[in-house]
């Protein structure tokens, strides 16, 4: 037996059908035993910027132990439309320049600086040392 998509509705796994445009849910004849059941989720999601730009994540929650022995966790990501660009952060309304992250690692190495040295003497040896993956980003 193959893939069928059916719904769990009322305690019973059920087929989807569409009738005199009202969905009704039929029980599946005979009830799939549980271990043969697999669940995917699914969560949808715009970009604020630009309600065209569209996520969808789906991801297997539950999967019959025959193949969850053998695959790992599964997901796919899928993006529907076309990129905008970045945008400015907050409330800056007049940047052309998209705002553009701290990498993690500098603001551990300030985090880890300035328990012993004052804050403007990091920044000033930062600045100094100007290695590019060391670079604060839009100050």
């Amino acid at each position: 037996m193959g893939l069928t998509k059916v719904y769990l509705h009322d305690g019973y796994y059920c087929k989807q059908h569409l009738v005199n445009k009202v969905l009704r849910y039929i029980p599946v004849q005979p009830q799939p035993p549980e271990d043969c059941i697999s669940e995917i989720c699914r969560v949808y999601s715009t970009l604020k910027k630009h309600k065209d730009y569209r996520r969808r994540v789906t991801y297997i929650t539950r999967m019959p132990p025959c193949i969850s022995d053998t695959l790992p966790a599964l997901g796919l990501v899928e993006y529907v439309g076309a990129f905008p660009g970045g945008a400015p952060h907050g409330n800056k309304k007049c940047s052309i320049r998209p705002y553009v992250r701290t990498p993690g690692q500098v603001l551990e190495d300030i985090a880890v600086a300035v328990q012993d040295t004052a804050p403007r003497a990091v920044y000033k040896w930062m600045e100094r040392e100007n290695v590019e993956d060391c670079e604060f980003r839009n100050l």
